[in-house]
């Protein structure tokens, strides 16, 4: 495969991520518009609302995605099927388990409602919401998957094989952290005072 092959993959993994974040914002001005959930304001956010959607989302997260393709690339040929099945099983589980925390948290009657969680303490959930849930489970087991592999090249000693993508990936970790902690310093994340 040649690195153009390489970074047109790349891109159009981005594009996807993208694409899908986008979907969910269009959702969002969709269920606003309907009626569906109540209008924005202090005590409701809607997801743009969130640095780590507004920013993270199409930034953080489009890296580590790209990453994640590149680093499957770069190793596939030098791992066995049944290591990937493994390390797949253990991504999507890890994706799955984060998301029903997230809807754990998401459905405390203590949540400050959103565009995503609107009525706290049920389990109802919007139609940007149900999108959101698989977009968060998909990055998830995306992000694990990429780790895992880095890790597997680095105990095989291909660790140069998957450099690159891991340069790639960290960068994306970083600028999504940082989203991350605007949000958390801002309240954002906080649980309803009772």
């Amino acid at each position: 495969m040649t690195t153009m092959e390489i970074v047109k993959i790349g891109l159009l993994i981005v594009l996807i991520n993208v694409g899908f974040w986008a979907g969910m914002l269009l959702t969002e001005w969709w269920d606003a518009r309907e009626g569906l959930i109540p209008s924005r304001g202090p005590e409701f956010m809607y997801f743009r609302d969130f640095s780590t959607i507004k920013y993270g989302d199409p930034l953080g997260i489009s890296f580590m995605d790209a990453s994640c393709i590149l680093c499957f690339i770069a190793i596939k040929q030098m791992m066995s099927s049944w290591i990937l099945f493994v390390l797949l099983f253990i991504a999507i589980g890890v994706g799955v388990w984060r998301t029903m925390l997230l809807k754990i948290y998401c459905t405390n009657p203590n949540h400050k409602p959103d565009s995503g969680f609107p009525w706290p303490g049920t389990t109802k959930i919007s139609h940007v919401g149900k999108l959101h849930i698989c977009y968060f489970a998909a990055g998830w087991a995306m992000a694990v998957f990429t780790v895992l592999m880095i890790a597997w090249a680095a105990v095989k000693r291909q660790y140069f094989v998957v450099k690159p993508a891991a340069y790639i990936f960290y960068l994306g970790l970083i600028l999504y952290g940082i989203t991350v902690w605007m949000d958390m310093s801002s309240g954002r994340f906080d649980l309803k005072k009772n």
